[in-house]
């Protein structure tokens, strides 16, 4: 059954798309990855080994700009790690949607930790009063972050994909802004449902999807797409969905 049939007074989904462009820092550090597996930045170079890494690294420098920080490991070995700074295309957008919402309230999903925290400071720093759900938020300050949130007390709420995506009730907030997506369907589906959901009493809900240009962003999309697109093929056929539920 879907949600529609279950749920028909909650209010219509939209979704929106806001196209940003890289700082030229950013893109020359996103470029150098993608063409050689390495970037040179503030604090020496930055090494990409294998695919997966490559990877990750080009969905981070999509986001934001990175610096090298020592990092001390068991053993007293200091590795470099990578710290997401500004300039940053995601958080310039999401200061420019904070003041385009006007009495409504959103929340604000991505994958990383430190995307979170780099956009949280941006928006401390602009007056906006916000909170954080995060995996470096304790438990305590979480339920009370999102308390707050929903009454009314603070503008945006800004969570991690892996800590706030599922179990909360954010029905305050009428826009959920993804400044990342992951290749987890199911997990933003989920997301979603934070503010989609029974108590939702706004006329609308609006998904906002914050994508850099001519970045990996775009393969990722278009397999969320297509994932979406063949469960709700496989779901449409009445025989496959008894086979598993009769497992």
């Amino acid at each position: 059954r879907l949600k529609r049939h279950v749920l028909p007074q909650l209010p219509e989904k939209t979704y929106a798309t806001r196209w940003v462009e890289m700082a030229p820092k950013q893109r020359r550090a996103y470029d150098q990855i993608r063409k050689e597996m390495m970037a040179q930045l503030d604090g020496g170079a930055l090494l990409a080994t294998n695919p997966l890494s490559k990877l990750t690294r080009l969905v981070q420098f999509a986001s934001a700009y990175g610096e090298l920080v020592p990092s001390q490991q068991p053993g007293d070995h200091e590795v470099l790690d990578l710290r997401l700074v500004e300039p940053s295309c995601k958080v310039d957008a999401l200061e420019e949607i904070a003041m385009e919402l006007g009495d409504q309230q959103a929340v604000v999903f991505a994958e990383s930790r430190q995307l979170v925290e780099l956009a949280a400071a941006r928006l401390v720093r602009a007056g906006y009063r916000i909170g954080q759900v995060t995996g470096a938020v304790s438990t305590h300050d979480r339920q009370a972050n999102v308390a707050a949130f929903q009454r009314g007390d603070l503008k945006m709420l800004l969570l991690t994909l892996g800590a706030g995506g599922e179990g909360l009730t954010l029905t305050a907030a009428s826009v959920a802004v993804f400044l990342q997506r992951s290749f987890d369907s199911v997990k933003h589906a989920q997301a979603e449902d934070r503010i989609h959901r029974m108590g939702q009493d706004a006329d609308r809900v609006t998904i906002v999807d914050v994508v850099a240009t001519d970045t990996v962003e775009s393969r990722v999309r278009e397999d969320l797409a297509e994932k979406a697109a063949r469960m709700e093929e496989i779901v449409r056929d009445k025989e496959t969905v008894r086979a598993w539920l009769a497992r």
